[in-house]
């Protein structure tokens, strides 16, 4: 039932993509019909109004009879239509009149039709609104459904501790708090195992021999409180012991016989960082083994199984006085709240949970000290994740000479990630990547857009860590020295032979402005065909800032356009260095010596007029870009000045 409240929440999703679809198309008719409106404005003032003003000034400079006389020698079939009536009195029903009032009826029709689509997707908005509110009640209900108290945890825990005093010698008394407390059974039974874990370690390491307690004045017994309570949306578990502590130069004398850190780190260590130590796999304060202690396994599972449940696990201590380890867990697992951002062309998601604020950073603001980089947010030195860099990405590029960063904290430590763009925020329904990318472990899950693509979900606490397993060389297998036959001899020392690679083509950007939608997709789509990268722009403007940012290899252009048009956005160009040399073809409806002329002054190489053949339009970007016809780039004369 959970699942199907899951893909309730994706449909919803998808609704709200198709809604913000249509209002882009919505957005687009109304620019038309501004269009339109205009042109029959500027038809009417040239053609009826500008004859109905001559004909008025010829009777007032020639007189009624004047008049008369011209209008019965034009033909008395005419002034017996007329009667009485002269033209000036009459409505005119030419060719003229009839397109002009018909195109103002159209006008007027559009825009009646755009009010009832205005009218349409507003109900359709409140419609998904109560669709929204709807899987929101079921999905409480069904978490509801699903939720039992921990004091079913208790039980276990109660025994665990008993039997651990019992084989250390110690007098322990368990003091369970919030009982009643309700959680996903799913968390339960997967935090049973770590909240068991860390209350073993709390009778091992924490809670001191009777004679130690005494000798510090102690209750000989000791005393363990294990506690859960809700807190937004999530389960707080805390496991306090009244023991001896945490003692972090025995921590950091541990880590460096063990060879964790080096010197000169180790004296830099903070608080946090040696409670973190804890966490890694094969660390342990004690040197002989025991049954319960000693073998450095335990705490590492602990966190890696909190952070499968985007979790945390959080550590206070007082040496002599105890310690407390903290366990925050959602409250479910399926439907979360996450943070859409995109780097490049691809969109990724963050745990809402974690994110503290979103800023702009300056990339001077940004220092690499000996290969980490760092910046300053409000006197605090914190960590930057470049995620173009983490995950092999295009290089990211400023907008107005800034960078996106997202601060989240993970695990009490503050880390800014440096993103291209932040989208928006959302409930994301979490789906399994399945078995065969079950140790990608950098991305726990996935959620699926309202186009029907995959957005990854990233796993902060590895992200934050800077882990590098996932890019770790794949060891060469006899299958894959089968596969790549002609150089096994190089597969099996863990390198792809040349022979099996092939050659990327480079990928050819070509920008088509135009103010007609139809104009533009028709070009894009026969551009696409023979396999350009084509990015489209509907005036002179936006193709010159598409240009400026990401760049191209040809512009193909209309002349007449709102806010720039054709002549002015070469002129443009050619006064940037960055854009000078970018060809640009002129494909237009105005086939005139003087436009042609005038274009290739601006610097246009081509010029074609409209409508364009696919083959002719084809044949002269091949023409300008310098290809052959198998799509090989041949050497091409620099064009611009």
């Amino acid at each position: 039932m959970m699942n199907a409240v899951g893909e309730l929440v994706i449909n919803r999703t998808r609704m709200i993509g198709r809604l913000a679809e249509l209002e882009k198309l919505v957005e687009i008719l109304n620019f038309s019909k501004g269009r339109l409106a205009e042109k029959i404005a500027g038809f009417q003032d040239k053609y009826e109004f500008n004859w109905v003003g001559s004909l008025s000034g010829s009777v007032m400079n020639s007189g009624t009879s004047r008049l008369a006389t011209t209008v019965s020698g034009t033909g008395g079939n005419r002034r017996d239509s007329f009667g009485d009536f002269t033209e000036l009195e009459m409505d005119r029903y030419d060719d003229f009149s009839i397109l002009s009032r018909s195109l103002t009826e159209i006008s007027a029709d559009v825009n009646e039709v755009l009010g009832q689509l205005g009218g349409f997707m507003g109900r359709v908005d409140a419609d998904i609104d109560e669709f929204t509110k709807l899987a929101h009640r079921l999905q409480d209900q069904i978490t509801q459904a699903r939720m039992v108290p921990i004091g079913n945890l208790y039980t276990r825990l109660s025994r665990t501790v008993r039997d651990a005093a019992k084989a250390t010698g110690k007098e322990v008394d368990l003091v369970l708090e919030g009982a009643d407390t309700e959680l996903d059974n799913n968390i339960i039974q997967q935090i049973s195992d770590p909240l068991i874990h860390i209350a073993r370690n709390a009778v091992a390491h924490g809670i001191e021999e009777i004679p130690e307690r005494q000798e510090r004045g102690k209750n000989p017994q000791g005393r363990i409180i294990v506690r859960a309570y809700h807190r937004g949306n999530h389960i707080f578990i805390e496991v306090e012991d009244d023991g001896r502590g945490i003692d972090l130069e025995r921590i950091r004398a541990r880590a460096l016989e063990g060879g964790f850190t080096t010197p000169d780190q180790a004296r830099q260590l903070s608080e946090r960082d040696l409670h973190n130590l804890l966490f890694t796999p094969g660390f342990s304060t004690v040197s002989e083994k025991t049954e319960l202690a000693g073998r450095g396994v335990g705490l590492d599972v602990v966190k890696s199984s909190v952070d499968a449940l985007n979790g945390e696990v959080e550590v206070r201590s007082e040496i002599h006085l105890g310690a407390c380890f903290t366990l925050k867990v959602p409250l479910t697992l399926i439907i979360s709240q996450a943070l859409f951002v995109r780097c490049g062309t691809s969109v990724f998601a963050l745990p809402l949970a974690f994110v503290e604020e979103i800023r702009r950073v300056r990339p001077a603001e940004i220092e690499d000290v000996g290969g980490k980089l760092l910046v300053k947010v409000r006197d605090e030195i914190i960590d930057v994740v470049r995620l173009d860099v983490r995950l092999a990405l295009p290089l990211l590029e400023t907008a107005s000479g800034y960078f996106r960063m997202v601060i989240v904290n993970v695990s009490g430590r503050r880390v800014g990630i440096v993103v291209e763009e932040v989208l928006r925020k959302d409930e994301v329904v979490i789906k399994s990547l399945g078995e065969f990318l079950r140790n990608v472990k950098l991305f726990p899950g996935a959620s699926i857009a309202p186009d029907g693509s995959l957005i990854l979900l990233l796993d902060l606490h590895r992200l934050a860590a800077q882990e590098l397993s996932e890019h770790a060389t794949v060891a060469a297998t006899a299958a894959a020295a089968r596969v790549f036959g002609p150089g096994a001899a190089a597969v099996a020392s863990g390198s792809i032979p040349a022979e099996a690679i092939d050659e990327v083509q480079e990928e050819r950007v070509v920008i088509v402005a135009d103010d007609s939608i139809s104009v533009r997709k028709f070009v894009a789509r026969m551009l696409e065909k023979a396999g350009y990268c084509v990015r489209l722009a509907s005036d002179g403007l936006e193709a010159a800032e598409i240009a400026v940012q990401s760049g191209a290899h040809l512009i193909v252009t209309d002349l007449e356009m709102p806010r720039m048009n054709g002549y002015e956005l070469m002129s443009h160009l050619r006064q940037n260095p960055e854009t000078r040399r970018i060809p640009v073809m002129v494909v237009t409806s105005r086939a005139g010596a003087k436009h042609r002329d005038r274009a290739l002054k601006e610097g246009a190489v081509d010029f074609l007029t409209k409508p364009v053949q696919e083959e002719q339009l084809l044949a002269a970007v091949e023409k300008i870009l310098g290809l052959d016809k198998n799509g090989t780039r041949r050497p091409v004369p620099v064009v611009g000045v």
